[in-house]
């Protein structure tokens, strides 16, 4: 009883509000009642980039039978594109575009006859995609569409540049370059890479005398290598000598650098 009573009153509040009186303007304008939709930009249809054939226009397979004019006009309408299904009407538009561009429409092999037949696909999925937007997988198969397409015009305009002025042109593509391989630094990669930078000029700075002395010493026999007192070897003698080995966690017996070095303040 409640919920008619319910709809009873909403009817009559829908009635009141649409015999409303509107009150008129100066100036001879009118005034309309406010809407949901009031400032919302309406969705903008892309006009199709290829020209449409007439609906009359017979199906492929009809096009060469002797005598199809004395057939009945609602024979000729059943076998138009007016009647026949999305397959069939891509069949028309794709022979149309290859009679335009290709020297020879029965190569369907080329490079630019893939073209065309792509571009037929992608525009099928551009005015699918304007009616139903959420549909994720015809939008992948749009994008991996385009992107073999680009692939194919980018071969094309290495192999035969006319062809391929002549293909964006009649098709309506604009080919744009492949942007290059930008990667924008973040705060952390660039303090760590100034760090980096700062210890390795500090450690040329204090290690690079200390390396100097080291390599005099060394011609002088303060190794503590018993092979590297005779440095550097004879080029006739093909014994090197061979670094100190370590266990694994255990510092280098010896030292890499000879303990009158590291009193002097080398590396202070």
């Amino acid at each position: 009883m409640l919920r008619t009573a319910w709809n009873a009153l909403r009817s009559l509040r829908t009635q009141a509000v649409a015999q409303a009186p509107v009150l008129g303007l100066p100036g001879g304008a009118c005034a309309r009642p406010p809407s949901r939709q009031w400032g919302l930009p309406s969705p903008q249809v892309q006009p199709s980039q290829e020209d449409d054939p007439p609906p009359s226009t017979l199906l492929k397979d009809y096009q060469n039978v002797p005598g199809m004019e004395r057939f009945d006009d609602v024979v000729r309408r059943v076998l138009s594109l007016e009647m026949a299904n999305q397959k069939e009407k891509l069949k028309i538009k794709q022979e149309l575009l290859m009679n335009k561009i290709l020297a020879n429409p029965e190569d369907t092999n080329s490079l630019e006859a893939r073209i065309v037949a792509l571009t037929v696909k992608i525009h099928s999925y551009e005015k699918h995609m304007q009616k139903h937007r959420k549909d994720k997988a015809h939008k992948r198969y749009l994008l991996m569409s385009i992107d073999q397409r680009k692939k194919m015009l980018k071969n094309l305009r290495k192999t035969n540049y006319s062809v391929f002025e002549k293909t964006c042109k009649e098709l309506g593509i604009e080919y744009t370059f492949t942007p290059l391989y930008t990667w924008k630094g973040h705060q952390r990669w660039a303090a760590k890479k100034a760090l980096c930078i700062r210890v390795r000029v500090r450690i040329a700075a204090l290690v690079g005398p200390a390396l100097g002395l080291w390599w005099e010493s060394s011609r002088e026999g303060c190794l503590f290598l018993p092979e590297a007192r005779n440095w550097p070897p004879d080029p006739e003698e093909a014994h090197w000598p061979s670094p100190p080995r370590r266990k694994a966690g255990m510092p280098i017996q010896g030292g890499l650098f000879p303990p009158h070095l590291l009193q002097t303040g080398g590396f202070t």
